[in-house]
């Protein structure tokens, strides 16, 4: 089989691959709208975050087989800002890129197509000159996206309870651990990977 990753920039396609992913994670939130908000989208480029990019999945026939997001954490990033430093919070997203929904169709897993997904993610974050990793939370995937599935990946399981992400500190070579584990009420697990030396 073969298959093709991309960007869904049409609202169409963005609809499509929503609806993919409520299904396959069983959820009826929202999740991302069809057009980006623009709102949010000046905001994370006001601080050098990555923009929320949905991508797709498809086979020859263009068949939808898989979708994921990526985006910067705005929600963490209120929560740093308002509770620690708005410096700081602009780092964390200037540094981190959030992974936070991912699936494939039933019948298509374990062939690579979520593999293909996160690589593409991954690519995109690497892309971007301050991103220094990418986090996503185990429980909020699909059951074949599991911790061991991110582990074959690179990624590093860490409990809910005692998560922090390691962000240079404005104006300094020094890094600062900064919480991001601020729901203590999810049973999964943050898994993270870091994608520049310097934040291993």
């Amino acid at each position: 089989m073969s298959l093709s990753v991309k960007r869904a920039r049409r609202a169409d396609d963005r609809a499509a691959c929503r609806t993919l992913l409520q299904a396959e994670l069983r959820t009826t939130m929202p999740l991302f709208p069809d057009e980006p908000d623009a709102q949010t989208a000046a905001l994370v480029r006001s601080l050098g975050g990555v923009d929320e990019t949905v991508l797709a999945a498809r086979d020859d026939d263009g068949t939808l087989l898989g979708a994921c997001v990526l985006r910067a954490d705005t929600e963490v990033y209120m929560i740093i800002a308002n509770g620690l430093d708005p410096r700081i919070a602009r780092s964390f997203v200037s540094q981190w890129a959030l992974l936070p929904q991912l699936a494939v169709i039933p019948e298509h897993r374990g062939a690579g197509v979520g593999r293909a997904l996160v690589e593409a993610a991954l690519a995109i974050s690497s892309l971007h000159p301050s991103i220094a990793g990418v986090y996503t939370f185990a429980e909020e995937v699909c059951q074949e996206a599991s911790e061991g599935f991110f582990a074959a990946l690179g990624f590093t399981a860490h409990d809910t309870q005692n998560v922090t992400l390691p962000i240079l500190a404005p104006g300094t070579d020094q890094l600062l651990p900064v919480p991001i584990s601020h729901d203590g009420t999810r049973t999964g697990r943050y898994m993270t990977k870091s994608i520049r030396r310097d934040h291993r």
